[in-house]
């Protein structure tokens, strides 16, 4: 059993910074006391829930050390100033962690995890199977591009994995059971975000993608099973958004099935209000509530995870209020994450959450056995609610 260092178990950061030409080279050494800490106990699920902020890594970025280390600069400098926020979701792609096939490297989230440790924060992670700017080659491991096994629109965006595909299936999951085996008892990875339902586009081209409706969610579900199995003490939140326009529930129900009983959340990439303010087809596509009403039971008892993920504050003028409402009170959700780039964040985000004392709902989930706060004493804080709960839906 890993033993877990805690919040209070971390001796030192030391940094030095060696100016290499114009660029500031920070190298970060993390020395951990792990002698004291308690085991993860054996049914324990890593529960840190709060709001977080998105940060994407772009595109080869990585692939220069120096851009590499100016990167985790900005990523300190982020935590640093956003200190009220609970840590970060980090937003990078398959390529960078497996430079050949079935050969893995990790060390950058290592790096970030040494950070976020540091402030006593902690870390999301979604790994992008998917480009919205056609850059395949910035996304995809050399061999996914060499082996055809991806798809684009014709108009060039988006880029998908063909994970409808069995064998490309296999290597998604083969690579996050890898990244599961190293930090699943990691303290301060918390969460693995799986990518959206959505196929962008490939079930209007069959033809060309070879997409199966059927295919895709068998696809999805043993992705859930295999990855729930191999992350037995970290959630993971699968996206949800659409399979293609006007497919029966039946497919969405046979996912959230799995997800339920895998002990797993549910997240919706572009969180926002569903009213008749400017988007049509709200209650069908893009914030679909009848996903997250399947995150409650009877009398609005919490089933599973919720993530509220809010990345367009503008696109229909609502306000940071409206956006918060929506997340705490409407889907009583556990995590809370926010763009750092959205208009209002500072003259009025900020505020309203130190007013509202950062609020998400704490409380465990019933398909998490034992939620595992990960405090000095390795106590859980499984029944902690958060202040005015919301009713949240009630499901007969």
């Amino acid at each position: 059993m890993s033993i877990l260092p805690s919040a209070g178990k971390w001796n030192s950061l030391i940094l030095f910074s060696i100016t290499v030409r114009s660029f500031s080279l920070i190298l970060i050494f993390t020395l951990c006391a792990s002698a004291s800490a308690g085991p993860l106990p054996a049914n324990a699920t890593k529960w840190q829930p709060g709001h977080y902020i998105r940060y994407t890594v772009q595109s080869n970025i990585l692939d220069n050390p120096v851009a590499r280390a100016e990167e985790l600069i900005k990523i300190e400098r982020l935590v640093k100033q956003r200190s009220n926020f609970k840590g970060i979701l980090l937003q990078t792609r398959w390529r960078y962690f497996e430079p050949q096939e079935n050969v893995y490297d990790f060390s950058f989230i290592n790096e970030v995890l040494n950070i976020v440790g540091a402030h006593d924060k902690y870390l999301l992670v979604r790994i992008m199977d998917r480009d919205f700017s056609n850059k395949p080659a910035g996304v995809f491991p050399k061999y996914i591009l060499d082996k055809n096994w991806y798809w684009c629109k014709a108009s060039g965006a988006p880029c998908l994995a063909r994970n409808w595909e069995p064998e490309v299936m296999d290597r998604f999951i083969a690579l996050l059971k890898s990244f599961a085996a190293k930090f699943d008892t990691h303290a301060r990875l918390v969460g693995i975000v799986n990518a959206e339902t959505a196929a962008g586009g490939a079930g209007r081209d069959r033809k060309t993608s070879g997409y199966s409706t059927v295919a895709y969610t068998n696809q999805i579900v043993r992705f859930n099973r295999e990855l729930s199995a191999a992350a037995k003490h970290t959630i993971l939140f699968q996206s949800f958004n659409s399979l293609k326009s006007n497919e029966p529930n039946e497919y969405f129900d046979q996912i959230i099935d799995a997800v339920v009983g895998a002990g797993d959340g549910l997240t919706h990439p572009d969180t926002f209000p569903c009213d008749n303010t400017g988007y049509t087809n709200c209650e069908k596509d893009n914030f679909a509530p009848y996903y997250y009403e399947r995150a409650y039971g009877s009398k609005g008892t919490k089933k599973i995870p919720v993530m509220a993920q809010i990345q367009r504050a503008n696109k229909f003028d609502w306000t940071p209020e409206e956006l918060h409402s929506t997340a705490y009170k409407y889907l009583g959700a556990n995590f809370i994450v926010w763009n750092a780039w959205l208009n209002t964040f500072d003259s009025e985000l900020v505020p309203l959450l130190e007013k509202n004392r950062y609020q998400s709902v704490t409380v465990c989930p019933s398909n998490i056995a034992y939620c595992y706060g990960g405090d000095s004493s390795g106590s859980a804080t499984s029944e902690a609610v958060a202040p005015n709960p919301p009713l949240g839906f009630n499901v007969d």
